[in-house]
């Protein structure tokens, strides 16, 4: 018996579904996944580049470069595209390029392979290095590279200023300091370059990347502060002496202009290069910019303000007399306060010009718990100043509700059981230069506006403060800064840190002198603070006041406001190495 025929109708019948399920797969593919795959194949035949623009530049009030973008170059290769005189051989071509690029050439080997439509060789390649690629390029006949312009961030003042600029991370974002606080405005607005695959049409021919478009970055905006560079030159300058007389823990100093808070300079020990921010390791102890960022207890340096709410409140007279005892310590309640050496009887002037915890305590509690306490908010303590600059503290002054008399009062007449940063006390001193007026520390040029003060004393309380203050330096604590040539007001503190567990040459010092010349019409206000000075010395009127002064009278010479023979007498120089203003630029950032 033969073989039976196929039915006719079973060849029809598989055909019908194999088309059935060709038809279902298509509609699949198209349909169902259309989209996902077509995007799939746009990622593996489009590449996009991210462009940024040139950062803004920084300048100081004169018009000099603090920060600037520095174009340079980055090697870019397409692994499946690179060649040697026509012959694919990436390890002939790392041997080549890696002694020009300065790394292994296993390094380089592994960055010019793989199927990446683009990918980074080297970055930051200064134009010689660039011209030196370029030759082993064309002597050879190397395709498939490309140079991409770049930037990186340049700071050619170096540690001057550097805690106020702070610093920008690998990708151009702002990390600290004002880079940080203005990143946007000075970063700009990005552009894009896309790029698209072009498939061989020939057998053999190697495909190529053609520029589908772009769109052009937009350069960031130039940011004016109100900081000079001269005199942060010079106030680092008294930093490093400080440092290398005392080896304090850390140490600041702030230069401002007491008539409208602009800021001056700002300097910070341990010190801070931005062109090696990538260099500091955990804890980053150098980058943290104490001035606005470290709290402390300011000790007699705020006695001047509660001197200044008792002759507001009335209820003393500078020329009455205290008791501040035969013995340099007097009983409070249950408590015993001591002066650093006996002072008998002294005038209201004199507690304030000879730093006396007694006569001060005895004018706090004249004083009260609740004027005391709105006095102390109302000089703007326990409140950050607002400048602009991140990561500053408020400083702590505790709720009323926890003060007592014979403690937390007494306590906070002479600058204990509270606590502020280095720019708000240097802030809230200037009301006590300027007239009364309570003036917003500021960075920004145009934002110099005497509309942001506020009046917290009298002009008289000013006035009879002011001599106070004056007194300091004539005949009081501060009288080692005294000079023949200007009038200097001031008043210097001493913090004990660890009153309560230490005693004797165990215990860590805090020096503070915050000064402000000529007095009577001031035109720089200074805050020098030295912590844990090391050496036997930890008085302020030893430690931070020459400094201060020496500050002080440096900046006023180049300020103009006394001759520089004054400055060079006081042990300064004249003499900075700063890179000048660019052309076209004035002071106050106008154009020339």
């Amino acid at each position: 018996m033969g073989p039976r025929p196929i039915p006719f109708a079973l060849p029809i019948t598989l055909l019908g579904l194999l088309y059935a399920g060709l038809g279902a797969r298509l509609v699949y593919l198209q349909g169902i996944r259309g989209p996902e795959l077509a995007a799939r194949a746009e990622r593996m035949c489009r590449g996009v580049e991210e462009m940024a623009p040139p950062r803004g530049r920084i300048l100081d009030r004169t018009g000099r470069v603090l920060a600037v973008s520095v174009p340079v170059s980055e090697l870019e290769v397409a692994p499946r595209e690179v060649r040697i005189a026509g012959e694919k051989d990436p390890r002939r071509v790392a041997s080549l390029l890696a002694p020009v690029l300065g790394g292994p050439e296993e390094e380089v080997r592994g960055r010019i392979a793989g199927d990446r439509l683009y990918r980074r060789v080297a970055r930051d390649l200064p134009q010689s290095k660039r011209e030196a690629v370029e030759r082993v390029l064309a002597l050879h006949r190397i395709s498939g590279f490309r140079f991409v312009e770049a930037c990186v961030r340049a700071y050619p003042q170096g540690e001057i200023l550097g805690h106020v600029l702070g610093h920008v991370d690998r990708e151009g974002i702002g990390r600290s300091g004002v880079e940080q606080r203005f990143d946007a405005p000075l970063r700009g607005e990005g552009g894009r370059r896309s790029f698209g695959r072009i498939l061989p049409s020939p057998p053999g021919a190697s495909r190529g990347i053609a520029r589908v478009e772009e769109t052009e970055p937009e350069p960031g905006s130039d940011l004016l502060l109100t900081v000079d560079a001269a005199v942060g030159a010079f106030a680092a300058e008294e930093l490093a002496r400080a440092a290398k007389a005392f080896s304090p823990e850390c140490a600041v100093a702030i230069v401002l202009d007491p008539r409208d808070g602009a800021v001056l300079a700002l300097e910070s020990y341990p010190r801070f290069d931005p062109n090696r921010s990538e260099e500091y390791a955990p804890p980053y102890a150098e980058m943290m910019n104490r001035a606005v960022a470290w709290t402390y207890s300011p000790g007699s340096a705020f006695k001047p303000f509660v001197y200044a709410a008792g002759i507001e409140e009335g209820i003393f007279d500078p020329e009455e007399r205290f008791a501040c005892g035969s013995s340099g310590q007097a009983a409070f309640g249950p408590r015993i306060v001591r002066d650093h050496e006996p002072m008998g009887t002294l005038s209201g002037r004199d507690v304030l010009a000879h730093s006396s915890n007694i006569g001060m305590a005895r004018i706090g509690l004249r004083l009260g718990i609740e004027r005391t306490e709105r006095w102390v908010r109302r000089f703007g303590f326990g409140k950050a100043t607002g400048i602009e600059l991140p990561g500053e503290r408020d400083g702590v002054v505790h709720p009323r509700a926890r003060w007592t008399e014979n403690y937390s009062l007494v306590s906070v007449s002479f600058g204990y059981e509270l606590t502020t940063t280095p720019i708000r006390l240097a802030a809230s001193f200037c009301a006590l230069a300027n007239g009364g007026h309570l003036v917003a520390p500021t960075l920004l040029a145009r934002s110099r506006d005497r509309a942001r003060a506020r009046r917290v004393v009298s002009e008289r309380t000013h006035s009879i403060v002011l001599d106070a203050l004056g007194e300091v330096v004539r005949t009081g604590t501060g009288k080692k800064i005294r000079s023949e040539r200007v009038a200097i007001a001031g008043k210097s503190g001493t913090t004990v840190k660890d009153a309560a567990t230490r005693s004797g040459p165990g215990r860590r010092y805090t020096s503070t002198f915050v000064g402000f010349a000529p007095a009577e019409e001031p035109a720089a206000l200074v805050l020098f603070l030295i912590d844990e000075p090391k050496g036997g010395k930890y008085y302020a009127s030893d430690v931070a006041a020459p400094h201060a002064g020496r500050l002080l009278e440096r900046t006023l010479a180049y300020l103009e406001r006394i001759p520089p023979s004054v400055a060079l007498a006081a042990g300064g120089t004249m003499d900075v190495r700063l890179l000048p203003a660019p052309a076209g630029i004035s002071p106050e950032g106008g154009a020339r």
